[in-house]
Order: structure tokens, then sequence, then C-alpha cells
């Protein structure tokens, strides 16, 4: 499966980076993509996600068919080898979930993470809650959209 990944920039959060570069397969759908990575930038998508691109220029697409997954961008100042972050990693792999890291430096790292909306939310911010530190930083990424809305859906 491997040999049929490839790099598609999306759109993502205004500011000086625009777009994301993810890993995605082409579906029979000309246009239409499933997105084989976790998304660091890009909000309102996840991994698994089936998206058609609007608007090659810009990266800007929709969602044709949603996974049921949620994604979680974790931001935490140093490096990623630290307990609580095991503890995070642990508890998403024991619930079939993934993780991806998006940047390691000495300064930042980005924890992407990728678990079942049918977890439920509360289930997934106590996962969360094993993160911990005035160093740590987390937010949905397809639960709300780029404006801070509710988005809900899952229950559509």
């Amino acid at each position: 499966m491997e040999e049929r990944l490839l790099r598609l920039p999306i759109a993502a959060v205004s500011g000086p980076m625009k777009r994301e570069v993810v890993l995605a397969e082409m579906t029979r759908q000309d246009g239409e993509y499933v997105i084989r990575s976790i998304p660091g930038f890009a909000y309102d998508v996840a991994l698994d996600d089936i998206v058609r691109i609007v608007d090659p220029n810009s990266g800007r697409f929709e969602v044709v068919s949603r996974s049921g997954q949620v994604s979680i961008r974790v931001f935490i100042e140093g490096p990623l080898d630290r307990s609580d972050v095991h503890a995070v990693i642990d508890a998403v792999l024991s619930e079939n979930g993934k993780y991806e890291v998006g940047k390691n430096s000495e300064d930042a790292s980005l924890l992407l993470l990728s678990l079942h909306i049918g977890l439920g939310l509360d289930k997934i911010k106590s996962i969360m809650n094993l993160v911990v530190g005035p160093a740590v930083q987390w937010e949905f990424g397809n639960v709300y959209d780029d404006h801070g809305n509710f988005t809900n859906w899952w229950a559509h």
C-alpha cells in the first residue's frame, strides 16, 4: 500500500502556514483522497477521512466522508521522552488509536493522536488529562471548525 501513498497539500490554519502536506491515497473518484496521516495543522479533517480537493492552488478541501476518527494535536515544550507522554501514547494505543510525531526538536514537540469518536469525548479528554504541565497544550483538530464552533459531525 505504501507505494500508492502520495503527498497531498491541503489547506491549513491561516497565518504563515497556509498549507500542510499529508499522506493520502487516491480513491476511485477523481479528485478524492483518503487521508493516511494525522493532520497537524489542517482543521476539520482526520486520519482516514475522504476529502475532495476543491481548489488545488490553495489546497482548500471538503470532507466527503468521515472515518469517525478524532484528531488531537499536543504541543509540548521540550522532547517527548517523558513519563506523562509515554502514558498518553500507551493509553491511545490501548484504545486502538494511533499516534505520530509531527515535530521533535530541543525546544518543542508536536504529538499527533487519532482516536475513534466511539470512545466518547469524555473518555478522550480523560486520556488527554494524562499529559500534564504548564508546558503542554492540546486541542482537537476536527471537533471544532476553524472559527472555534463545535461541529458535532458524529451525530449527523
